[in-house]
């Protein structure tokens, strides 16, 4: 698949804009979650992160949760895995919201598009050391965990190389903080009450005190992932995956470190690779259809997209003519377009018409027609060809 319904989950996190951040902890944590959407009435809002919740300076009781909403774009559930990665890295978010029939209807993560994006032939042959590696602010093993996770939400990694006189000590992530944060050690006054509390529905302001703790009580120091710079890009998402991380650690020749590769550096390589073009695309209509400028070119993006999500689907060549017609304004003064498709391919040719009142969807439709009618005929074809030899 080249679209993200595959990886679409509808397993997900909903609060209020009025929720409490004690309420929003406590949920995520509960329900094992990363994140959450937030909604105004039926409005979506954008997204709450649990690591963006790790500011000692809040006081979680109180505030509420609209005051750390990341707004993030909505997507189709046809989106191009490639279109959803470019947008995830500019929304600088793990997740983005599923929309269909302007209904939320599911969550996409990072990771499950990374994964779907390992057999792009976009991506064979890209090494490590093609993508842009992040090189966070240094962090001693000594440090307070305070300057560490401001470092952390400041240059966006969810990973911190730790370092005790200029060489690795170990990692501090979200996840460990997290943990620990979560489920601090019984004999202080603050963690009884505070994991009853975080077992229920809220938990109130009075939190552990740990900012001012060293980085190395919640750094791992041992079983350290990392990958090297001649390392393809395959096996760094791999490690990820297996080890359910966002970052992880480059080190040439084991000691030498080079940097941390992301998973949002990742997505933005996959947005960004270009596609062996395989087709040629013309337009018939577009100019005396009146529409405004921007929607010319949206229309004409669309058919671009589709055209290339549909060259990977069937890998051959292909010839396609987009032929849009308006059908004048109605009583009511709208105005209904059609779409009409002609793709040739090399044994065979393929039409859809679609009519709707808004003409990206017209286009979208008439493609999705296409692309089942296509697939259809490209199966028979091989099948045919199966049988001849």
């Amino acid at each position: 698949m080249v679209d993200v319904k595959s990886i679409i989950k509808s397993d997900f996190s909903v609060f209020d804009e009025d929720t409490s951040l004690s309420e929003v902890v406590a949920q995520l944590h509960n329900f094992e979650k990363r994140a959450g959407l937030v909604f105004r009435k039926n409005k979506y809002l954008g997204l709450v992160e649990k690591k963006n919740l790790m500011k000692s300076s809040l006081d979680l009781s109180k505030v509420k949760v609209r005051g750390l909403v990341r707004k993030t774009p909505i997507i189709n559930y046809a989106t191009d895995i490639q279109e959803a990665a470019q947008l995830m890295f500019d929304s600088d978010s793990e997740y983005l919201p599923i929309e269909e029939g302007k209904k939320i209807v599911g969550v996409i993560s990072s990771l499950d598009l990374a994964k779907l994006c390992l057999d792009l032939p976009e991506m064979k042959g890209i090494k490590v050391e093609d993508i842009k590696l992040v090189k966070p602010s240094k962090i001693e093993q000594k440090d307070v965990l305070g300057k560490a996770l401001s470092v952390m939400q400041e240059e966006s990694v969810d990973h911190l190389p730790v370092f005790e006189a200029g060489s690795i000590y170990g990692v501090l992530s979200f996840r460990d903080v997290l943990r620990k944060y979560l489920n601090w050690s019984p004999t202080r006054d603050y963690s009884v009450k505070f994991n009853v509390l975080a077992k229920g529905k809220v938990v109130d302001g009075e939190l552990p005190k740990l900012a001012a703790l060293p980085v190395s009580d919640f750094s791992t120091n041992s079983g350290l992932v990392s990958v090297s710079s001649a390392d393809s890009a395959k096996k760094a998402i791999e490690s990820m995956l297996d080890n359910r991380i966002h970052d992880v650690l480059v080190m040439d020749f084991e000691k030498d470190f080079k940097g941390m590769l992301t998973i949002r550096n990742l997505l933005k390589k996959v947005g960004t690779a270009v596609a062996p073009k395989n087709y040629n695309i013309q337009f018939v209509g577009l100019k005396e259809s009146q529409l405004k400028p921007y929607q010319m070119y949206s229309l004409q993006e669309i058919a671009k997209t589709e055209s290339t999500k549909l060259q990977r689907k069937l890998k051959q060549e292909m010839n396609i003519s987009v032929h849009l017609k308006a059908h004048g304004k109605k009583d009511s003064g709208r105005e209904k377009f059609s779409v009409t498709l002609k793709i040739v391919l090399p044994k065979g040719t393929v039409i859809s018409t679609h009519d709707e009142w808004d003409p990206e969807i017209a286009i979208r439709s008439a493609f999705e027609h296409a692309e089942e009618e296509a697939l259809r005929k490209v199966g028979r074809q091989l099948a045919k060809d199966k049988q001849i030899f």
